[in-house]
């Protein structure tokens, strides 16, 4: 991967403070946008991709922020509705994805 040699596992100490804060939330944007825009079709999703990609590309501490916020803003947007158990329980099973890809 061309990425996987520029952007090594410390990533994430090397970025800036202010370049980490951006890459975070335009992540997050991301993939909450591609959530809903893809909210009909039944079973089809790129957040837990651009999860997994924020971690490969930011470090897994990174990643998991995403996730996190991702399912955050996502589960209070909800078109379904959100449930507070269900919101913290997917919340926290997403920065799985994102603590994997960086490793």
């Amino acid at each position: 991967m061309v990425l996987r040699g520029y952007f090594t596992k410390s990533a994430s100490k090397t970025l800036t403070p202010s370049i980490r804060v951006s890459l975070i939330a335009i992540l997050v944007a991301l993939s909450v946008s591609s959530n809903y825009a893809l909210v009909w079709i039944p079973n089809v999703k790129f957040m837990d991709l651009l999860v997994f990609v924020a971690g490969l590309i930011a470090g897994p501490l990174d990643g998991a922020i995403v996730g996190a916020l991702s399912w955050i803003v996502y589960g209070f947007l909800n078109p379904y509705g959100w449930v507070p158990t269900i919101l913290i329980a997917t919340a926290l099973a997403e920065t799985i994805y994102g603590i994997l890809g960086g490793f």
